[in-house]
């Protein structure tokens, strides 16, 4: 138990401090409290949860604020906020959007999930609505300029796809049924599709939309998220009008300040920089890999491209290569563990960049073997508290589960099965992922059988992430030290009890079950 609050302790404080050094002082300088009251159609019981993106590198998110919804469909959430932000409100797993000013109030009305346009299981998406929305508010115009964006590309979808045009996935989601019907993503001769020539008289098309934007827009360009916002959506454009990359460059990101916390300018990044360490000359591909793979060397990999006319800024030479330490993860070029270690000697010169690298590496590793979880803290069947951290007696076994789902159904039936030969040495636990805490209630009461430990999954707003869970059924198993111990978990029909054989002969040799964490 010590190890497990040691490596717990450990692994928290090399995840945030970083990202509290850069953070914590800006907080208590700038921050200002936000409001948001609402009420949600349909739910009456369940947590909201607000959110912001940490980076748009790692994708790691924060939990801003969490309450729970009242009987009559209401909830508050209050929390500080430092700049404006995207903030995702978030309800059993479906989310909407809200862009948000420190200091503002908002009154919203969240829809039910019936209204999104496709449903998943991990994040459903759906469109806020604004109470008293007055027409020049920022949500008011983003939303606006978005739909005027969607009806270009609609409008273009030919243009689009003959340029195999490669970017942000927003943009080519707006196109929506049609992206089936088109092979967008056909595979091109070229590395840098971004270089492919446009059709005759693309370009004159693109500009002819920037003067209406402008025409339109310019008037609320006072609002620098949204002037940003708006300036880098374009860009994109361009680059599929075929603009030179270093002019590009020195249009959009030279001698700029580094956007992080906009969704559009780290889109236009994400494209711009796309497979940035795999597009260069050969012989700079070799230095690349020699960099990764043998010297694990972050500061060489960065000069490595201080005389590329796309990147003469060190800020973003270091924000490309973290991208691209990140893009390569699965190259079989590059081993695994070299990315890690690069991922990690990521020169500290800038904080805001170092915690980027720190959140990527994380995410990168989340859940593999020795990976200290997260903390769990959750509902149990009694309607208690129930933390994770709290129960490493024994090797932990946990099956994610929903009753509406065939397959779960069939795994909860085996792992009883398991239960009555393990459970002496193995602790089973099914977390509910059902939306609806009756469904929950439910399935307990028509299941007295099966006598696991049963959680209920809403009760964490960052369950799916902790666990990186995106279907269902879903398992995880860790050791008495909280350490994921496979990177990946069999379902109880796919032969688990193979490893439980195991825990029970070390059990039975040495007192207690096995460890995944090893001194080095």
């Amino acid at each position: 138990m010590f190890l497990s609050l040691f490596l717990r302790a450990f692994q928290s404080m090399y995840k945030l401090f970083l990202i509290l050094t850069v953070s914590f002082f800006s907080l208590m300088l700038h921050a200002a409290k936000v409001t948001i009251a609402g009420s949600a159609d349909v739910i009456r019981s369940g947590v909201v949860a607000a959110f912001v993106v940490d980076d748009y590198i790692s994708e790691k998110r924060v939990l801003l604020k969490s309450a729970e919804i009242s009987s009559t469909g209401e909830f508050m959430l209050t929390f500080d906020l430092a700049d404006t932000r995207a903030v995702i409100i978030s309800i059993n797993r479906v989310e909407g959007i809200l862009y948000v000013t420190p200091g503002e109030s908002y009154q919203i009305v969240f829809p039910s999930a019936e209204t999104a346009e496709a449903k998943k299981f991990d994040r459903t998406s759906v469109e806020i609505i604004i109470k008293n929305d007055p027409p020049m508010s920022l949500n008011f115009i983003i939303q606006r300029f978005n739909g005027d964006f969607a009806h270009f590309l609609n409008d273009h979808f030919y243009d689009f796809a003959v340029n195999e045009y490669r970017g942000s996935d927003v943009y080519m989601k707006s196109l929506g049924a049609k992206i089936t019907q088109t092979d967008l993503y056909k595979t091109s001769g070229k590395k840098d599709t971004v270089a492919i020539q446009p059709t005759v008289g693309f370009s004159s098309v693109i500009a002819t939309f920037e003067s209406k934007v402008q025409e339109d827009y310019s008037a609320f360009y006072d609002n620098a998220f949204f002037h940003d916002y708006v300036t880098y959506s374009m860009a994109e454009l361009e680059l599929m009008a075929g603009k030179k990359r270093a002019d590009f460059y020195n249009e959009y990101f030279m001698s700029q300040s580094l956007r992080l916390h906009n969704p559009a300018f780290m889109r236009c990044f994400e494209v711009f920089y796309n497979n940035f360490l795999t597009t260069g000359k050969k012989e700079t591909q070799g230095e690349v890999v020699k960099c990764i793979n043998q010297e694990r060397n972050a500061t060489k990999l960065i000069s490595l491209f201080q005389n590329d006319s796309a990147a003469l800024s060190n800020q973003i030479r270091t924000l490309a290569v973290i991208k691209g330490l990140k893009d390569i993860y699965f190259n079989k070029t590059f081993t695994r563990n070299a990315i890690e270690k690069t991922l990690n000697n990521i020169p500290a010169d800038s904080p805001e960049l170092k915690a980027i690298a720190v959140n990527t590496y994380n995410e990168l590793k989340k859940c593999k073997e020795g990976w200290l979880l997260d903390d769990l803290t959750l509902v149990d069947e009694s309607e208690n508290k129930w933390v994770l951290s709290e129960h490493h007696d024994l090797p932990t076994y946990i099956l994610f589960y929903a009753a509406w789902n065939t397959s779960s159904m069939k795994e909860m039936q085996v792992m009883k099965n398991l239960q009555d030969k393990y459970g002496k040495f193995v602790n089973f636990v099914a977390i509910c992922m059902d939306e609806d805490y009756a469904d929950f209630r439910k399935y307990l009461e028509t299941h007295t059988d099966q006598k696991f430990t049963f959680l209920f999954g809403n009760g964490d707003p960052l369950l799916t992430q902790k666990c990186n869970i995106s279907a269902i059924p879903y398992a995880l198993m860790i050791d008495n030290d909280g350490l994921i111990m496979y990177t990946f978990t069999r379902l109880p029909s796919q032969g688990i009890q193979m490893e439980f054989d195991k825990i029970v002969t070390l059990s039975n040799q040495s007192g207690q079950g096995p460890k995944t964490w090893k001194e080095k």
